[in-house]
């Protein structure tokens, strides 16, 4: 498989003003690599998450998101990294409704349904790393096809 990195940044998150920051980087690597409208928020919201994750639970870490090409696809990986508690149920953390801070616990579901492909790996007492990509959609994205009505997608 080729793989090539095209474009990458990393944020430290230690401060909400940073996971902000990783927020309005993502969306503009996003925009920038040609991400539908309604993946770009997908993404932001899955940014918002990973990286209050890390501050919350983790207390900071950092965030890595590029834009990645293997072989003929294109997308955007986000890399979330803390050396907090770890999880020890990463299968229960995934459920919704599962939170250690008595919140809406919407984060790593959310997550999940959200990204292309999602890879956890976590240890009690060392820390988690959160790694998720969200693929084009072979230059189809949320664009209706001309003559159908709004909001039907190409199949």
């Amino acid at each position: 498989m080729l793989k090539t990195k095209t474009k990458c940044r990393q944020i430290d998150i230690d401060t909400e003003q940073e996971v902000w920051l990783a927020v309005s980087t993502g969306a503009s690597i996003a925009r920038e690599l040609g991400l539908a409208e309604t993946d770009r928020v997908r993404i932001e919201t899955v940014i918002s998450e990973m990286a209050h994750n890390v501050l919350l639970h983790g207390g900071g870490g950092t965030i890595e998101i590029e834009a990645v090409v293997e072989n003929d696809r294109r997308g955007l990986r986000i890399c979330a990294k803390d050396t907090g508690p770890g999880i020890a149920d990463v299968s229960e953390a995934l459920r919704d409704g599962f939170s250690t801070l008595n919140s809406l616990g919407i984060g790593l579901g959310v997550t999940k349904r959200m990204m292309d492909d999602v890879a956890i790996r976590s240890c009690p007492g060392w820390g988690t790393v959160v790694t998720v990509t969200k693929w084009l959609t072979n230059g189809r994205e949320d664009r209706p096809r001309q003559g159908s009505s709004v909001g039907t997608r190409e199949q």
